[in-house]
């Protein structure tokens, strides 16, 4: 009786084996990227932008500047200083580092470490870095530059490398 359930087994495990192993996998990380993802989100904003300026009746300014003392975000995790960035409008407030410091477990400035509402100036977010899938892999910034547009919109640019 043994035999029989023995060859069975045998018999049926190139099957099993052949039924069990199937195309790899690609890892994509923690969070799925759907195609056309940046083209929607885009949509979207222009679509709250256009929005906002109906409301408004003008269109909504952006601003971008370094941060002076005084002009901290409040609120218990705030880490911004002065001479670091501030990118803002009349919603919302970021501040990123200034190049040659590092906070938490970035290596260099350039990451956005506090973000708050423009009116109660409250940070509301812990810190912000560009991580590339494994820890401590991330980006390491040795430039920043900042401007502002005609259209009301502003803009910081970092570059560095991994």
């Amino acid at each position: 009786m043994r035999k029989g359930l023995l060859l069975l087994f045998v018999a049926s495990l190139p099957a099993t084996l052949a039924t069990s192993c199937g195309e790899p996998k690609q890892y994509d990380g923690p969070i799925p990227i759907v195609a056309g993802a940046a083209s929607r989100n885009m949509a979207l904003l222009d679509r709250m932008r256009q929005e906002a300026q109906v409301d408004a009746g003008t269109t909504p300014r952006a601003r971008v500047r370094r941060m002076a003392k005084g002009e901290e975000l409040g609120g218990p995790n705030a880490t911004g200083r002065a001479g670091d960035i501030v990118l803002e409008n009349d919603e919302v407030v970021f501040v990123i580092d200034q190049l040659g410091s590092n906070a938490g477990f970035a290596e260099s400035g350039g990451n956005i470490v506090d973000a708050a509402d423009a009116r109660a100036r409250k940070d509301e977010l812990g810190q912000m870095f560009t991580y590339f899938g494994a820890f401590p892999r991330q980006a390491v910034y040795d430039e920043m530059t900042t401007g502002a547009n005609e259209d009301g919109s502003a803009w910081v640019e970092a570059k560095g490398h991994e």
